[in-house]
């Protein structure tokens, strides 16, 4: 049976958000082409984010789970750097959530 941490983290997750308006991050992840619906999971955003960043070489050679901002990144997030553990609580803050996900009925719901 699932932990309920893990049940939390995987609602958390597969939850639909959208990007609060005027957001920077929502900005900078459009300018890239990527994400180009309404509404999205936290997954998907937090993927395409590794994905642009990585792409882009935007990691420190020496630890590749620490992130360098390019200029329009740290201005969305206020941060010039940070560790890949700090990009969900990161990313949360310019989302707002529009259909949270229900585990009822599921196999994770129980």
């Amino acid at each position: 049976m699932p932990s309920l941490r893990f049940e939390q983290d995987f609602k958390l997750l597969n939850s639909k958000y959208r990007f609060k308006k005027f957001s920077k991050l929502c900005t900078y992840i459009s300018s890239r082409g990527a994400l180009q619906r309404r509404h999205f999971t936290l997954f998907e955003i937090l993927d395409t984010l590794r994905i642009i960043l990585r792409t882009e070489g935007h990691y420190s050679k020496k630890d590749p789970w620490y992130f360098l901002c390019p200029k329009d990144l740290e201005r969305a997030l206020g941060k010039g750097s940070f560790h890949a553990k700090q990009l969900r609580a990161l990313v949360l803050q310019h989302l707002i959530i529009v259909d949270e996900l229900a585990l009822k009925g599921s196999k994770l719901g129980g």
